[in-house]
This record gives structure tokens, C-alpha cells and sequence, in this order.
């Protein structure tokens, strides 16, 4: 509850960065990449091009995003890419957002990515480990998400065998918020990808 109230009141002091990120994603030309990247701040964070220094990477991360708001800059993924990464959801989580609405925003977003990158290998990804308070829930969402990807003929990764500790949680060792990864959680999130990718790329 604490989380969620500090939340709401920081939202309208980081909203312009984050309206700022969106514009500058809107005004790029269209560019020829190899793996597109889309989520919320554990995406944007990603140093991605330095992570696959030999591929053209393009991130489309904003932090402090909800699946909704993903849904509202659907046009701005101006890219052709051979690999799609969807990650989105422990905002909406954060925030309260129904189950129910963050599956259907992202079925939306994941339809549209389908439509508008027809030959790519698209890849829907588990929301990732927390604190142990957050295990059910992220647990009952990753099923869904699961489905969607079925459903929809796309990728699903979960991710937790490569970022949970035994306890289904995010260890201290790849996390100092037990929210975003530092850099040996990168790495395993990079290997848990890489095969994907390279599989995509071909």
C-alpha cells in the first residue's frame, strides 16, 4: 500500500520525462533493426546495443510505464526488426490495475506487434520475480500470459528460471530494489535471450 501511495504521488514528477522519452520515439525515422526491445524501465535501462554489440538493437523502454500506457504508442515502434521482446506489467501491478485490464492491454499490444512485424519472432516475456509478496500475483499473470501467447501464435520466455532464487523471489546478488536488475542480472536476462536471438537473426 505504502509502494502504491509513494507511487501516485511521484507519477506527475516523472510524466514529463517519460512524455519526453515517448515524443523523441514518435519524431525517429523508420530504422532496419535486428531486435526490437518494448517495456518499462527495466527494458530502457538495458544497455542492449552494448549487450549485443554486433546487432542493431532498438529500445523502446520508458520507466514507470504500464501496459496502458505501451498501448497508447503503438505507432511508434517505427521499426522492421527479426526479434520482438515484450516485457510490461509490474507497474500495473505496483499500481493496482485489475488482472483482468493488464491482460487485455497487453493481448492488444501483442496483436498489434504480430500485425505490424509479420515476420518476426515475437516474444512475449514472463513479468519478472520480486519480493515475496508479489510471487501469487505475478504468478497468476504469467499464466495468462502464457496463454496470450498461445493464443496469438508468438514466443512465450519465462524468465524466472534464470532470475529466481529458490524462494521465487529476485536474490539481492542481481537486484539492490528487488524491482530492476544491476548488471549480473542483466547478464542472466542476456543469456536467457540470446538463444532466441539467435534463432531469430538466423
Amino acid at each position: 500500500m505504502f509502494l502504491r501511495l509513494l507511487l501516485r504521488i511521484l507519477r506527475p514528477l516523472v510524466e514529463p520525462a517519460r512524455l519526453q522519452r515517448k515524443s523523441q520515439f514518435a519524431a525517429l525515422p523508420p530504422v532496419e533493426a535486428d531486435v526490437l526491445f518494448v517495456g518499462d524501465s527495466i527494458t530502457d535501462l538495458g544497455l542492449w546495443n552494448e549487450w549485443f554489440p554486433k546487432l542493431v538493437t532498438i529500445n523502446r523502454g520508458i520507466s514507470g510505464e504500464t501496459s496502458g500506457q505501451v498501448l497508447e504508442r503503438l505507432d511508434t515502434f517505427s521499426a522492421s526488426a527479426k526479434a520482438v521482446f515484450l516485457l510490461i506489467g509490474t507497474n500495473d501491478l505496483t499500481l493496482g490495475v485489475a488482472e483482468d485490464q493488464i491482460v487485455a492491454n497487453v493481448s492488444t499490444i501483442v496483436s498489434h506487434l504480430v500485425t505490424s512485424f509479420a515476420d518476426a519472432t515475437i516474444v512475449v516475456q514472463s513479468v519478472m520475480p520480486r519480493s515475496a509478496k508479489w510471487k501469487r500475483r505475478l504468478d497468476s499473470l504469467n499464466v495468462r500470459y502464457q496463454k496470450i501467447a498461445s493464443d496469438l501464435g508468438v514466443e512465450y520466455l519465462d524468465l524466472w528460471p534464470a532470475l529466481a532464487d529458490s524462494a521465487g523471489t529476485l536474490p539481492k546478488t542481481i537486484s539492490l530494489d528487488a524491482l530492476h536488475l544491476n548488471g549480473p542480472g542483466y547478464q542472466k536476462w542476456v543469456d536467457a535471450i540470446s538463444p532466441t536471438i539467435s534463432r531469430a537473426i538466423g
